[in-house]
């Protein structure tokens, strides 16, 4: 019974512990169709401060290599700042070079507010805002539940998504990384419309402790592209 109290007292005062760390890198073999096309990471970078919240700097790259990379260069970069606690974005700054196709944007969430700003557009809210990119740390938290849906809201292009998280559980997959046993997490609109162009995706996570995000599918209007868990670094 004292085990129980100090464990509880921990929660309350330090939060939930996470099941990453400063450090850790997640390296990916990227696949457009069957060709191996590109290099993937996710990588938690340091610790820092947004509005005197203490926040992760984590950060989603994506460069291809080889003759793709001569007929058609993507080289991505996601840079977000989650909170500590809630793994909810506060910062988010998103560089994307695809062909000819250049993205910029800067968003920033305040803690405890109704507004995010998007390149300097605000856009009003009383949602707890997520982003595509912040969910593969945001579902590694031990209290997000894998037994039922869960419903988030996502900022895309300015706008407030609302997506139903469907939960697939006992998947059996291998990877470069090895063999794992994984839940499926499947992000649909919950206001029934369609994504833009058709792009969709869906996540497989380890079902264990890490839960680390194991395959990554993309659905884009010309292809897939599937990222594959070659590499865990600590």
């Amino acid at each position: 019974m004292k085990f129980v109290y100090i464990f509880l007292f921990s929660f309350l005062v330090y939060g939930e512990k996470v099941p990453f760390q400063i450090g850790e890198v997640l390296n990916y073999k990227a696949s457009f169709g069957s060709i191996k096309a590109a290099h993937a990471q996710l990588k938690v970078i340091k610790k820092d401060t947004i509005d005197k919240t203490p926040v992760y700097h984590v950060q989603f790259n994506a460069k291809t290599k080889g003759v793709l990379n001569l007929i058609f260069p993507i080289e991505d970069q996601i840079d977000l700042w989650i909170d500590e606690k809630s793994l909810l974005p506060r910062k988010i700054k998103i560089n994307i070079k695809e062909g000819k196709f250049r993205k910029n944007t800067d968003i920033y969430i305040p803690k405890s507010s109704n507004y995010i700003i998007s390149n300097n557009d605000t856009i009003y809210t009383s949602k707890s805002i997520h982003s595509s990119y912040s969910l593969f740390y945001f579902i590694r938290k031990p209290t997000f539940s894998i037994k039922n849906d869960n419903l988030v809201y996502t900022i895309q292009n300015k706008k407030i998504i609302p997506l139903n998280l469907e939960i697939d559980k006992n998947i059996k997959i291998m990877v470069p990384a090895g063999n794992f046993n994984c839940f499926r997490v499947l992000p649909k609109r919950s206001d029934k419309q369609e994504f833009k162009n058709n792009a969709q995706m869906s996540m497989l996570f380890s079902n264990d402790n890490k839960r680390y995000p194991i395959k990554i599918w993309i659905n884009l209007k010309y292809g897939s592209l599937v990222l594959e868990l070659e590499e865990v670094i600590n």
